[in-house]
This record gives structure tokens, sequence and C-alpha cells, in this order.
């Protein structure tokens, strides 16, 4: 049934255009938002993407990659899930948030042709997808060189999924949205993995035993690169410091030292580590000394271990799985 073209000329309007498929709910495939896309031209073909999937850690190793490529003075967007406060924290041009205007504007290019979409095919995109079109049509519009691009869940799936990304990331594997994903790490590892396209690459964080079967079965059916974690790349060298740590990264084609990453959690060393292997893939390059120490020291991670207060010490962290849960408890006790 036809309706009336929505109107978006405001924050609220935007706001309320999302919220209004809020009630779809998590609806797990590829079909909708495809028919979206095409609907916009496929913005998601217009820009080289590392795509990065995982447990935890996501948000933050997209950070990293970000302010990585973002010190060669490269043009670098980001997509990321979920916001904490606003949803426009979701995307970012070269480790900004993209300011309230250029949302409205976004939401405001997107919305006819999702009405168009929806009157057509009967289906009602879910809040996630539309998150992520409305990423994909930014990316488009900004003459980006590389975006990074965050799983929302799992990854065969997900509506990030309809990208076909140079390098795929996979921070690591645990258990949780088990009802959606498999009961098992083999199950979920082989969901996750699913994002590596034919002739692509894959970089594995820490990975159980039981994620190997996999990934090895993803790599060898795209014909993919991988590389892992302590066998191509590692955390060489770690001392911890008032405000995080210290440490030395033996990437893919070097040995970085002295890298001050400002985040708290022994946990987030694997990630940068994971980081800087994904942007030497990317490249196909060292990354220039100089300009790695500044990049890894300005890096932030909202609700990951946040110190918000030091007397007494106050921490924000978003864990909600056992793997999080256990990484926060730790992270207390250093």
């Amino acid at each position: 049934m036809n309706r009336s073209p929505s109107f978006i000329a405001t924050y609220a309007d935007a706001l309320a255009f999302l919220d209004a498929r809020i009630g779809a709910g998590i609806k797990p495939g590829l079909d909708r938002i495809s028919g979206l896309l095409e609907y916009l031209g496929d913005p998601q073909v217009s820009v080289p993407v590392i795509h990065v999937a995982g447990t935890n850690g996501k948000s933050t190793t997209v950070n990293m990659v970000a302010a990585l490529l973002s010190s060669l003075d490269l043009r670098v967007g980001s997509f990321i899930s979920p916001h904490l406060h606003h949803v426009e924290e979701r995307y970012g041009i070269n480790g900004q948030v993209i300011d309230r205007d250029r949302f409205v504007q976004a939401v405001a290019d997107v919305a006819p042709f999702c009405d168009m979409y929806e009157d057509a095919s009967g289906e009602t995109v879910s809040y996630f997808e539309l998150t992520a079109a409305i990423a994909f049509q930014i990316f488009a519009s900004e003459g980006l060189d590389v975006a990074v691009v965050e799983v929302g869940l799992g990854g065969r799936w997900d509506a990030t999924n309809v990208i076909d990304a140079a390098v795929s990331v996979v921070t690591g594997i645990s258990l949780d949205h088990q009802a959606i994903l498999g009961s098992t790490i083999a199950e979920i590892a082989a969901e996750k993995v699913a994002i590596l396209k034919d002739g692509g690459t894959l970089v594995t964080g820490l990975l159980p035993a039981a994620a190997d079967g996999a990934a090895t079965a993803q790599v060898a059916q795209t014909s993919a690169r991988w590389y892992r974690f302590g066998d191509d790349f590692d955390v060489e060298g770690l001392e911890q410091t008032p405000t995080g740590w210290l440490v030395d990264v033996r990437g893919l084609h070097d040995v970085y030292t002295d890298l001050q990453l400002n985040l708290h959690g022994r946990h987030q060393t694997a990630h940068l580590a994971t980081a800087v292997a994904s942007v030497e893939a990317f490249l196909d390059r060292p990354l220039p000394g100089d300009l790695i120490v500044p990049a890894v020291e300005s890096v932030r991670s909202p609700g990951r271990s946040e110190v918000v207060l030091h007397e007494p010490l106050v921490l924000i962290d978003g864990a909600h799985n056992d793997e999080g849960l256990n990484g926060l408890v730790t992270t207390m006790s250093q």
C-alpha cells in the first residue's frame, strides 16, 4: 500500500523515521538491505572496506583501524553499533562523529527510497538495516578512500554483509546470541567468518581452538589469505601505565615500539595488534612509525572500561556476556 512520503527536515524527524522501525526487531537476512540499497544505487560498492566482526572488541578495533588509516592522510569513514547516547555516534569521518545536520541530511537522502522499497516489497526495513543503509549512503557521498564497518550481529546474515570487503577482521569469538548464531563456538565462528569474500584477506585476533575449523574452511572456500594473532602478528612488549598500556606490536611488515594505548584492560592490546595487522594487510606495506605513535595515542573507546571518576574510581563498561564480564573483572584487578 502506498503511503505519504516521509518528510525529513529536522533531527526529530530523522529520529522518528528510524524509531518507527524498532518494532521490526532483529531480522537476519540480506534481502531487505539488498533491495533498499538497489533503490539507492548500491552505494555500498563505492568505497573499499575493512569489515570487522567478532563477539567483543569490534567497536574498539574499528576506532583503532580508523585512527591508523586517518593518520596516513586518507579520508576514512566508520560505522559502529550500538550508539551510547545519540544515533549519529554510529557514523564517523576521520574519527569525528558526524554532526546532526549531516545526519539529518543522510536520513533525508535515504528516506524516500526506503518508502519506495517498502511500498513495492511489502517489507519493513529493520532499524539496524536502515542505519547500515544510511552509513553506505554517507560513505558514497563523502569522497572516502576507505570505510571501516562493524558487523551488527554475527556476520553471514548481518545487514553489513552486502559489502565485498578487501580485508575481513574477526576480533575474537565466544558465546553470545546463541539463539540466533548457534550454541557452540564452532557454530558461532562459522557465522562470523562468513563475512570473508572470495580472494579476500582474513585477519583474526586470538581465537579459541574450537573456531579453527570454521575459519580454515572459509579460507579454503574463498581462496583467501589468513593472518593470525600469535603467529603472523603479536604483542611483543607490554607495560602498564597510569592511562593504559605501553605496547610493542609485531605487525605483518614491521615492529612498532613504544605505542601508548590510552585504554584500560590488557585485552585491548590484542585488539591493537589486530588493528595494526588489518591496516598493514589493507595497504600491503608497513606503517610509518612517526605517524602510528600519535594515532594510537589518540584512540578512545567510550563505554569500554572508561574511567569517568577517579575519587572514588568509577568505570563505565558495556560488558554483556561472559567473556566481556571476565575482561572487566580482570581490568578492575589490574
